[in-house]
């Protein structure tokens, strides 16, 4: 499992993560991966740009109560085993055929079963499985978006998109549940613009947005290629914002931008505003944003490593 790695990094540092998972989480399998990897690599030169992870296999496996598999689940090997081999003999292969897949390639199914029942019982010792009633415990909770707003399965480009709402939508939803009055939204940006994976991305570049900068983040891997670079749509930004504030109701109380990498964007920045691609400098771009969406406020942030990123007020 992928939060194993993630576990043991923050454990090397002497830090012990507390973390909750909801008992109605749905637990993504090895089969979920396989068939989507296997369907992505089917796609050729058309490929969705799917990070191979099984998100989207995941949820429409779910969409059959009788393959569910939720985290309240994996406090019952019985249980998991049961449906785990349900899955392996009666969703994968009429899956396969609905994709005009063959088989999955080269894979001991049963092996595969028994290594993945042992990561459930770790990982059930490894956080607390609880439900909604915890966001009333008093904490100060921070949400954080699925993926960019633009890849929204309800307003992105079809079928460039994620399986999920990536904005406030979820958010609000949970507030509402849990009784939170009140919401502060941030909203995350570049300079310019990046996608990693297939889809469109208009003004892409060739090369990096400025002589001597480079970006570290989203390194290449063998499902989304690497990371692709374009100028900054201000227009199609301000247009996904405002929908997405929409969605907020009477709960939002601010918003605010917050622009990384402002240690290295340069004096004449491009992009484009008012479907008219501009120079201009980073103060200018914050400006076009906030007026563009009625934020509140702008902020820089500055550093490229964790440890050394600032944000002043």
């Amino acid at each position: 499992m992928l939060f194993f790695n993630e576990y043991q990094q923050l454990d090397a540092l002497g830090v012990t993560p507390r973390v909750y998972v909801d008992s109605d989480c749905p637990i993504t399998t090895p089969f979920d991966v396989m068939l989507n990897q296997q369907l992505e690599e089917s796609r050729g030169i058309n490929r969705h740009g799917s990070c191979g992870l099984g998100f989207g296999e995941t949820l429409e496996r779910h969409q059959h109560a009788t393959f569910r598999l939720v985290a309240a689940d994996l406090g019952q090997p019985d249980r998991v085993a049961r449906i785990l081999r349900a899955i392996r003999d009666h969703y994968v292969p009429q899956r396969l055929k609905t994709l005009g897949l063959a088989s999955i390639a080269g894979a001991d199914l049963l092996e595969i079963i028994e290594r993945f029942m042992e990561d459930c019982q770790v990982f059930s010792t490894l956080v607390r499985i609880t439900d909604t009633r915890i966001l009333r415990a008093g904490f100060k909770l921070v949400f954080e978006g699925a993926q960019g707003l633009l890849l929204d399965m309800d307003r992105g480009t079809f079928p460039y998109v994620t399986r999920s709402n990536t904005g406030l939508k979820n958010v609000v939803a949970l507030a509402q549940e849990a009784s939170i009055a009140e919401l502060s939204v941030s909203y995350v940006s570049r300079w310019y613009a990046t996608r990693h994976g297939a889809g469109l991305l208009p003004f892409e570049l060739n090369t990096l947005p400025y002589e001597g900068f480079e970006d570290h983040t989203n390194r290449p891997n063998a499902w989304q290629g690497s990371l692709r670079l374009g100028l900054l749509d201000a227009d199609t930004l301000i247009a996904a914002v405002r929908d997405d504030l929409a969605d907020a109701g009477a709960r939002l109380t601010r918003h605010e931008w917050l622009i990384t990498w402002a240690d290295k964007a340069p004096s004449d920045l491009r992009f484009l505003t008012q479907q008219d691609v501009v120079a201009r400098d980073l103060d200018e771009l914050a400006y076009c944003l906030a007026t563009g969406t009625g934020a509140e406020s702008v902020r820089f942030a500055f550093g490229e490593r964790r440890d050394e990123v600032t944000a002043p007020e």
